[in-house]
This record gives structure tokens, C-alpha cells and sequence, in this order.
């Protein structure tokens, strides 16, 4: 009967172990299913990672362009403002340009662009209003831009 007894002592044990050896295969795969995802969604993620960068140095590329683009158009218009305006008022002008902060820049520069659209349009008009009214219109509106780019600097 002691024979008996071991044998079923045994019988139990290895049963307890194969228990444990499926269960611990189960959790063994749910482990790998888990590890299979995540490598998968580091995979997506680095390939979705990519693409933002080149997005993002694209864009970068983009603005390097049009700032470059928005310096030389505004280098023309001070050069143009520069031509027809006393030189001390320009020089006021870009002494005041530079203590002004990026977004107050940003509209010195948009009144710029107005006064170089107002000067075009000064000049399409006729020859005979345009000798009596060069003069007053544009001390007028030099004026006007310097007491706009004085209310910004303050």
C-alpha cells in the first residue's frame, strides 16, 4: 500500500506541474502577443515619427524661403521709401525697427507695404494733381507712418 500511496503522491505532483507548465505557457504567449504589439506600434510610431520630421524640415525649409523672400521685398521698399524720403526719417524709422518686438515688427512692416501701395497709387495719378500733391502727400504720409511706428514703439 505504501507503493500505492507514492504512486498517487506522484500522480498528483506531476499533474501539479503540468498545471503549472500550461499556465505558465499560456501567460508565456500572452507575454509574446503583448511584446508582438508594442514592437508593432514602436514600428508605426518610428515610421510615423519620420515623416513628422521631414514635415517638420520642410516646413522649416518653407519658412527660411519666405523670410528671405519678405527680407529682400522689404529691403526694397525701404530702399524705394529710402529714395523719395529725407534721409533722416528713414534712419529714425530703422533705429525705431529694430527695439520692436517680432509681432510690432510685423506690422511696421505690413504699414510699410501700405505706403509703398499708396506711393503706387500717388503715382498713377495725373501729371497735374500729381505735381501740386507730391509734396503734401508724401510728408503727409511719411508723417503718418512715423507717428504709427512711434504708437507701436510705445
Amino acid at each position: 500500500m505504501e507503493d500505492n500511496n507514492t504512486i498517487i503522491q506522484l500522480n498528483d505532483a506531476l499533474n501539479q506541474l503540468l498545471d503549472a507548465y500550461d499556465s505558465l505557457r499560456e501567460e508565456n504567449d500572452q507575454l509574446q502577443a503583448t511584446i508582438d504589439e508594442q514592437a508593432q506600434t514602436i514600428e508605426k510610431l518610428e515610421y510615423d515619427n519620420g515623416n513628422l520630421e521631414e514635415r517638420v524640415e520642410a516646413l522649416t525649409s518653407t519658412t527660411k524661403h519666405h523670410s528671405t523672400e519678405l527680407d529682400t521685398m522689404l529691403g526694397r521698399i525701404k530702399s524705394t521709401l529710402g529714395a523719395t524720403a529725407p534721409t533722416q526719417e528713414v534712419q529714425t524709422a530703422s533705429n525705431n525697427d529694430g527695439d520692436v518686438e517680432p509681432e510690432e515688427q510685423t506690422q511696421s512692416e505690413d504699414i510699410q507695404i501700405t505706403m509703398e501701395e499708396s506711393t503706387i497709387f500717388t503715382q498713377e495719378e495725373p501729371k497735374q494733381e500729381e505735381k501740386k500733391e507730391t509734396t503734401s502727400s508724401k510728408e503727409i504720409d511719411l508723417g503718418r507712418m512715423q507717428s504709427l511706428l512711434n504708437g507701436f514703439n510705445s
